[in-house]
């Protein structure tokens, strides 16, 4: 797979991102609403501040991984974003959910 060094380089457009989770949570993703008021600073929390504690980040994504993804703690960049998103995929699922039976074809 190639390096993508861009990704390390470019800041990650936060502009609107509140809107985009609020409108994933609109279609059904479920995101809560704390998790929608604070996606910024909980996004700013996982690459920067690593989630110490002092911001609610560990209690609104509990097992998520938070720590300097790019090796450059003065902002998030499109690595950290991509590394963090990553590391979550199916640690935030409830798998006692799941029903195996339900999904056979």
């Amino acid at each position: 797979m190639p390096g993508y060094p861009y990704l390390a380089k470019t800041v990650l457009d936060t502009t609107d991102i509140k809107g985009l989770i609020g409108n994933r949570q609109f279609i059904g993703d479920p995101y809560s609403d704390e998790q929608v008021e604070n996606v910024l600073s909980d996004l700013k929390a996982q690459a920067v501040t690593y989630g110490d504690g002092s911001d609610g980040f560990a209690e609104r994504w509990p097992g998520a991984a938070a720590r300097d993804w790019d090796g450059n703690p003065d902002e998030v960049t499109e690595l950290d974003a991509l590394i963090a998103y990553l590391q979550v995929l199916g640690t935030l699922v409830d798998f006692n959910l799941y029903d195996t039976e339900a999904n056979e074809r």
